[in-house]
């Protein structure tokens, strides 16, 4: 009789569910994900820490950034789309040629920003320590998830064996590993404590036998007090919804009335967060839902069905996007055929069991907002949950109930592959910043020391952003090379050619696009109009070819110096040595042929 037993009931057997439902294992679920991600301990300083780091010892002073000083509780608005600051990127390199006016990047962390002041000014010198730092958030995070999902799956469901399931699933999730691993997206923890903290409140508060005024306006200064720590504390509003609509024991209506104090928060934060001039524009990376509309749901179609497949063991969300167009739209394709073959199990499931229909709603509600920028595991850090609390009751269902055969085999792909290779992934993804962020060491240690207080030219780069626009920070964070200005001509992946047209006009050309890499799309949202030009005062830009798309494939760029001025120093990206190198000009009349490298063959050297 056992024999008859599917592969997933034998696996899950009385004794092992009996061993799931402990508290004392979900604690261990929670300390074993801190464990792994132990790989972040030796990732040090990566990309945007560098911004951080020197802001935090140089508060209330212009930067290589912004000419507008920013308060140490201000660490995050990297551009606020004034005049001023775009001139002042302009002068030092920090906003290229093709940086669209009025970019705005500026997010609102104070709360997350004070965990940094914390970690520059206190530990100084150790970053291992700051990851550590990072670490205990992620175990906070971790504990205020298992007092949620125990809430709901003990008192609301079959078995407290499914909560410990789900913690499995989620604790040791992939979406955990950036941001416990790079210091700079610690906000997402931080948040996510609060976030999670402040719906436990409202749980609490819901399931009261006399719910009292005094306890919902508490849940509203609840959340309000997690949305200052990021942004992707929103994501915790779609299980609010969720509960309401499928949950709350009052009822629909009054169910959603009780959602005022949590919609007073929204409301209030948002405000405050517009008021002071926060938020993001002219970016294509970044999309703001309200001022942005028509263009959010226009990346919805795309991201939402990679953010969620990258999460059911499809391909990780935004695999494909160092790698072009075309094969982004392959992995789309490939993420929305899996979520189509897992559809008919998976309705069947949420059909039978009521709080797997609260994970469904509630991670699809969650997702939404998270599309607003480029799809990656780490935006599902909270939004993971539901999906996780759908992958366990599916499994659950093929254990306890008569299955089909596409349940029986979608449960037992999630549970003997998902389960066994989550955790070796959240591994790899908690390191992978180091990765992420090696070209844009490399690049600032690859300063040629010769270039000190000079215009240093980039002709070529395999990466216009981090390895260019972000350099003027980097190199002072680091306290390297500073260069009196930088100034960043074209992103060239493989061959370009530099013509000299006279003693103080060069010419750049790449057939293949000088700007088409995935970074541009950061500081830059609409095409470049017909007859564009940019006049600085040591230089001036004019696109003088274009490709079908618009896009510019060579640049014209003049210097009021002669090139041959000593204060002048052009390089080269070398992908022999991985630095930049110094490039000798052609002759008036002569022209010459450099190869490039791609961001994408950097990252894998």
């Amino acid at each position: 009789m056992e024999d008859a037993k599917p592969l997933v009931a034998r696996a899950l057997s009385v004794r092992v569910r009996g061993w799931l439902s402990r508290p004392k294992t979900h604690r261990l679920f929670v300390l074993l994900s801190v464990l792994v991600c132990c790989t972040s301990l030796g990732v040090g300083l990566q990309l945007d820490d560098h911004v951080l780091n020197w802001t935090v010892h140089h508060t209330n002073q212009p930067g290589p950034m912004w000419e507008t000083p920013r308060a140490f509780w201000d660490l995050f608005r990297f551009a606020d789309g004034t005049p001023e600051d775009l001139a002042r990127g302009y002068q030092t390199g920090a906003s290229p040629w093709y940086t669209q006016p009025g970019i705005r990047l500026a997010f609102f962390r104070p709360l997350s920003a004070l965990t940094h002041v914390f970690d520059y000014r206190v530990l100084s010198g150790a970053p291992w320590l700051m990851h550590v730092h990072s670490l205990i958030w992620l175990a906070l995070f971790g504990l205020a998830m298992a007092r949620v999902v125990r809430r709901l799956e003990v008192t609301g469901s079959q078995g407290a064996w499914v909560a410990g399931l789900m913690l499995w699933f989620a604790l040791l999730a992939p979406s955990r590993g950036v941001p416990a691993g790079w210091l700079s997206n610690r906000n997402q923890l931080v948040a996510g404590v609060l976030g999670a903290l402040a719906f436990e409140l409202y749980l609490r508060w819901r399931e009261a036998e006399a719910p009292t005024r005094s306890k919902g306006l508490l849940v509203g200064v609840a959340a309000f007090v997690s949305f200052l720590a990021g942004e992707s504390a929103i994501a915790w509003l779609g299980f609010y919804l969720a509960y309401a609509l499928l949950l709350d024991r009052a009822g629909v209506r009054r169910g959603v009335i009780a959602l005022l104090p949590v919609a007073v928060a929204v409301i209030a934060w948002r405000g405050v967060y517009g008021a002071m001039g926060y938020g993001t524009a002219n970016s294509s990376m970044y999309v703001d839902p309200l001022a942005s509309p028509w263009q959010f749901l226009g990346v919805i179609v795309e991201r939402l069905p990679q953010l969620v497949a990258g999460e059911l063991g499809g391909p990780p969300a935004g695999l494909a996007t160092l790698s072009g167009r075309e094969a982004e739209l392959r992995v789309l394709a490939v993420c929305c055929l899996l979520l189509l073959l897992m559809a008919l199990p998976v309705y069947r499931v949420l059909r039978a069991r009521p709080m797997a229909r609260f994970w469904a709603l509630g991670s699809l509600l969650a997702t939404i907002p998270m599309c607003a920028t480029q799809p990656h595991a780490r935006l599902m850090l909270v939004a993971g949950l539901g999906l996780s609390g759908v992958v366990a009751h599916t499994i659950a269902y093929a254990v306890e109930q008569k299955a089909t055969i596409g349940i029986r085999f979608l449960a037992g792909f999630w549970l003997f592959v998902l389960a066994t290779l989550s955790p070796l992934r959240l591994a790899f993804e908690a390191w992978s910043v180091t990765m992420v962020g090696r070209p844009a060491s490399l690049a600032a240690v690859g300063v040629p020391s010769e270039a000190q207080g000079k215009t240093l030219v980039m002709l070529t780069t395999p990466d216009p952003m981090f390895m260019c626009a972000q350099l003027p920070m980097q190199l002072a964070s680091r306290k390297l090379v500073e260069p009196a200005s930088i100034r960043c001509l074209a992103g060239v992946e493989g061959e370009a050619t530099i013509s000299r047209v006279d003693e103080r006009t060069l010419r750049i050309a790449d057939s293949h696009g000088l700007m088409n890499h995935f970074f541009v799309p950061l500081l830059r949202r609409d095409p470049f109009p017909q007859g564009w030009h940019l006049e600085l005062k040591d230089s001036s830009y004019r696109i003088t070819q274009r490709d079908a798309e618009g896009q510019p494939t060579e640049l014209e760029v003049r210097f009021e110096l002669p090139l041959e001025d000593p204060s002048l120093f052009f390089v080269v990206w070398s992908p022999e040595s991985t630095r930049y190198e110094r490039f000798t000009l052609p002759k008036v009349g002569e022209r010459a042929v450099v190869q490039g490298e791609s961001l994408a063959e950097l990252l894998t050297k």
